[in-house]
């Protein structure tokens, strides 16, 4: 089957080997639907990047989302374990605006999200991430969580916790029809 118009305008963007374990997954899981359920990612297809992955749920009561799972490499940057955590326990609040900002995108067009950017650690020097951004739907219309990948390459000074923040270089957004 030929991939799809937006399909290969992603692919040709990204160079990261675990996000797209994570695009391929999510097209296939997609199938002839606007987006994928929850329900629908099989956690053994994107093994090799399950230690990038991190999903999160869509809290309109909060006007926030909380995370409810994170792979081992995301809490290790952070020093902690995400999971059930809302947006506003993890992040910096000089941050939040612009990633509430971006994750608000992915949920109200719906599109997929694509940024790239530097990352700031206490002990080490500055290196880059690359972040996927993808919709989940329990209707398949209406967002209900996102999954997303985070590569950090980071060196090897770099401890648990050492994460000070990130600064976003680059957002490309796919929009889906």
């Amino acid at each position: 089957m030929m991939p799809s118009r937006i399909e290969a305008d992603i692919r040709d963007r990204i160079a990261s080997r675990p996000l797209r374990q994570l695009l391929d997954h999510w097209f296939v899981a997609r199938q002839d639907r606007l987006m994928p359920a929850r329900a629908d990612i099989d956690p053994t297809a994107i093994a090799p990047a399950i230690g990038h992955v991190w999903l999160m749920e869509a809290v309109p009561s909060e006007s926030s989302f909380r995370y409810r799972l994170a792979g081992e490499d995301i809490n290790m940057v952070y020093g902690f374990s995400l999971a059930g955590k809302l947006l506003e326990e993890v992040h910096a609040p000089d941050s939040l605006e612009g990633i509430r900002e971006r994750l608000d995108r992915v949920v109200q067009g719906p599109c997929i999200l694509y940024s790239h950017g530097r990352t700031r650690y206490r002990n080490g020097p500055e290196s880059q991430h690359d972040r996927l951004v993808l919709p989940l739907s329990k209707d398949g219309r209406t967002v209900t969580d996102l999954i997303g990948v985070t590569k950090y390459a980071f060196g090897r000074d770099v401890r648990p916790g050492d994460l000070l923040h990130h600064v976003v270089d680059e957002v490309t957004v796919f929009p889906l029809t």
